[in-house]
């Protein structure tokens, strides 16, 4: 590693003014999964109310994320934790079963469809059919699959990472699959340790460690080659009595022509995070010197073996290639309220800054916060003092971290909870002059009961943050109710992930289209309580959220020439001369066939937080 510095501090909270909260007028959802009522949490009385009853590796459906094909587009997976029978929106047992309350991984096929009953235009339809468990593992205090995560990899193919604490077993290791486009396993070769009759490999585990915990909404990135091989850079977080580190892990996977089978080799894997206890960290591939090639992995994350975290967020660079550490450089650290008491720099989000050609453009924004924490002796109730944003441009030489900004009075003002809180990149605006945003989707923490998440809107212009506006969700995400009463050390603490991402809108040319010359949609997997709100013992459902955020440009239709009375002559506008142009030359100023108007009014998300910016961040995986 050549150096170790010591980056920005805060500057002053920008007053930034709020409409008050609105639903999204071209949101609609999509129900995949129903709660199986045969897998019925447990419930006691409290003062004659029935609620939930916190009950040690129950589990419930959870921790959802979803990737469309980038080649056949319409064509899509989406993956979670679950615990009852996959009988999609209706429960008409047409899916895959498990036994009632173990916890495994299931698969779900979806194709995107034209709807014009859909606020969106665009709908979903469940392969129900096709849903399907894709483990079947013992493991440890019933931890077999969590933390799913899904990357299309092109071809109708892709691969599903997540953690697996097999029986006996001193450590928690994450493992890949490859599935097709209805969910079918993949047999894989490769220089890693393969279980589950080959369609399991492993690609990070340490010595007495658990891994892997990343960001919410994924810890990593993809590039497909030329030949078809994936790569795969990812943030893993290993915490135990082991080496106790964050690591950046590099691991490739090509498959047969025929997808008979897929190769997954190991490359290397990096320790950036010295200290290690839930520093969440994400990876990011960049062209450090505009050669066209990702030579660069970009990983950040939150370092110090405390709950809460000490030693701040922290950023790295390592050598595609080789995996040598070039460079290490510290965010933020501390900092003080305005009483005095102590923050620390914590929970750093980051993507990587695309152009609208899903070009990469060097940048990485930043998000993380200055918080004041209540978690140690069996306490809660921390809180985040100052919510910061920061636009970098990495090289081989460092981070190159402009000025962090603080919008925090925004984020006081939406009423957006950022500790779970998802960030993606959307655009706002109309076709024609789109304003790249980013969102933070803000969970809700009751699982349901009507209580929606929200959503903001921050425009950062040349580096400077600009307006904020909030909407808010058609449904709820559970942020940790469920997951919180029902996982592992009850009550302790929640852990509930989404997915939320653009999705390139197949429809785009479409005849008769709704959402002609619109490149993308909008798209969030949810589990929360959206069919069985007010029955604490029914688990959440599975849904999506789709909406669009762009306005194509409205046409005028051309006007018709008023008709003269016989005899009379056309009276000429004020200016014109005779010919009727204003210029001699026989033609209207403007095109008789009509012209062209730029809405420029936003039409905004869902239950999110939406940083607006003069640049944005479409992932790798989700490109257009």
């Amino acid at each position: 590693m050549n150096k170790v510095t010591t980056l920005g501090m805060l500057i002053g909270t920008a007053a930034l003014a709020l409409p008050g909260l609105q639903n999204s007028a071209n949101a609609n959802t999509v129900m995949i999964q129903a709660a199986d009522m045969e897998d019925a949490a447990r419930t006691r009385l409290r003062n004659g109310i029935e609620v939930l009853r916190p009950t040690d590796e129950e589990h419930t459906p959870e921790q959802a994320s979803f990737a469309f094909d980038p080649v056949l587009k319409d064509k899509g997976i989406v993956v979670m934790m679950n615990t009852g029978r996959l009988d999609g929106p209706a429960g008409r047992n047409l899916g895959d079963q498990i036994e009632v309350g173990n916890i495994q991984g299931a698969c779900m096929p979806v194709s995107m469809v034209q709807d014009t009953s859909a606020d969106s235009g665009i709908s979903l339809i469940p392969d129900v059919a096709n849903f399907k468990y894709v483990s079947q593992r013992n493991s440890d205090e019933n931890r077999a699959y969590h933390h799913p995560e899904v990357e299309a990899i092109g071809n109708g193919r892709f691969v599903i990472t997540a953690n697996w604490d097999r029986n006996n077993n001193t450590n928690t290791e994450r493992y890949a699959q490859v599935v097709d486009s209805q969910c079918n396993l993949i047999p894989l070769t490769g220089n890693v340790t393969i279980r589950e009759n080959n369609t399991s490999a492993v690609i990070m585990a340490k010595n007495n460690d658990n891994c892997s915990g990343r960001q919410a909404a994924g810890g990593g990135d993809v590039t497909i080659g030329p030949d078809g091989t994936a790569t795969l850079v990812s943030a893993e977080l290993c915490n135990g009595n082991g080496r106790d580190d964050g690591w950046i892990n590099h691991f490739t996977v090509n498959c047969a022509e025929d997808g008979s089978t897929c190769d997954v080799q190991k490359q290397w894997d990096t320790s950036f995070i010295d200290q290690e206890e839930r520093s969440r960290g994400r990876c990011e591939m960049v062209d450090s010197d505009g050669s066209g090639e990702e030579d660069l992995a970009v990983c950040c994350g939150t370092e110090g073996n405390n709950q809460p975290q000490r030693d701040g967020v922290w950023c790295a660079g390592a050598d595609m290639a080789s995996g040598e550490l070039l460079w290490k450089e510290q965010v933020a650290y501390r900092g003080e309220t305005g009483s005095g008491q102590r923050t620390y720099a914590m929970r750093i989000k980051m993507l990587a800054e695309q152009n609208i050609a899903a070009q990469n453009t060097g940048k990485v924004i930043l998000q993380y916060q200055m918080h004041r924490g209540n978690n140690n002796n069996n306490k809660k109730g921390g809180y985040d003092a100052n919510v910061m944003v920061a636009v970098s441009t990495p090289d081989r030489n460092g981070l190159n971290m402009q000025p962090p900004q603080d919008i925090t009075n925004g984020v006081i003002n939406a009423g957006t909870e950022m500790t779970h809180s998802v960030m993606f990149q959307t655009f706002t605006g109309s076709t024609e002059n789109p304003i790249p945003t980013f969102g933070f989707l803000a969970p809700n923490h009751n699982g349901g009961g009507g209580v929606n998440s929200s959503i903001m809107n921050v425009a950062l212009a040349n580096g400077v943050v600009g307006d904020i506006k909030a909407q808010q969700l058609s449904g709820p995400m559970d942020g940790q109710k469920y997951a919180k009463y029902l996982g592992n050390n009850p009550n302790n603490q929640g852990r509930n992930y989404t997915d939320c991402h653009m999705v390139a809108n197949p429809f785009m040319a479409a005849p008769g289209s709704s959402t002609a010359g619109i490149p993308f949609v909008n798209m969030c997997a949810l589990t929360g309580k959206l069919s069985s709100a007010g029955i604490p013992s029914m688990k959440p459902d599975l849904f999506f959220e789709i909406w669009t955020s762009l306005e194509t440009p409205a046409v005028e239709e051309p006007g018709e020439e008023p008709t003269p009375e016989p005899g009379e002559e056309p009276t000429p506008d004020p200016g014109q001369e005779p010919d009727g142009t204003g210029n001699g030359n026989g033609n209207s100023g403007f095109a008789s066939s009509g012209g062209c108007s730029t809405g420029g009014s936003s039409t905004g998300g869902l239950g999110m937080l939406l940083l607006g910016l003069a640049m944005f961040a479409i992932r790798r995986k989700r490109s257009l």
